[in-house]
């Protein structure tokens, strides 16, 4: 569910693995899928690390899965109340395969929410859930293997519904992706208050 959730935010990625595969057909969209992936493996590395190294401290824990709840109610608000959304179809430069992965690479890990995803989401299992190294990344190896997944699929389906994706149709996309961020922040935060 995470990896299907984290894959359908309306961001950078989203609307270039859609406007690409449009263009340039499904390699080029997973070529981009595959950036991506590579990219959320760096960041998830980073953030188990990181907590491997964070001592067990209650309050450390509260405030960061807090603050990673309240980041992503803000997110779904920002996303929820911004603008109608809408697609275009710009020429893409011609290239290799390797300027989709690494495009896909880069526009992932600049995102500087990505991190702090996994990071919240590291602390949250390590500290709460009480998951093991093993766990960890039997997780998210469950969530890489759903985000891609859901890519690969988003590159397939923008194909055969080029027509059908409208302002409404992102709109909709849109409430939904916000929705889903506003229910998994308050849970957060929920849960760390009352845990």
């Amino acid at each position: 569910m995470l990896g299907f959730l984290l894959s359908i935010l309306l961001g950078a990625v989203f609307f270039y693995l859609i406007q690409t595969s449009v263009q340039n057909g499904m390699k080029a969209g997973i070529t981009i899928a595959g950036g991506v992936i590579l990219s959320d493996i760096l960041l998830i590395s980073l953030a188990i690390f990181a907590n491997q190294l964070l001592p067990e401290i209650r309050k450390g824990e509260m405030i960061i899965a807090g603050a990673g709840g309240v980041l992503l109610i803000i997110f779904g608000i920002l996303i929820i109340t911004k603008g109608n959304p809408h697609l275009m179809y710009p020429s893409t430069p011609a290239g290799s395969f390797i300027y989709y992965g690494s495009t896909g690479f880069v526009l992932n890990t600049l995102n500087p929410i990505n991190l702090f995803y996994w990071f919240s989401i590291s602390t949250y299992l390590t500290q709460v859930d009480g998951y093991a190294l093993r766990e960890q990344i039997l997780f998210f190896g469950s969530a890489i293997a759903a985000i891609f997944g859901t890519e690969t699929f988003i590159c397939f389906i923008a194909i055969r519904l080029k027509q059908y994706l409208n302002s409404r149709v992102l709109w909709w996309i849109n409430m939904v992706a916000g929705g889903s961020l506003l229910l998994l922040g308050g849970r957060l935060i929920w849960m760390m208050a009352a845990g």
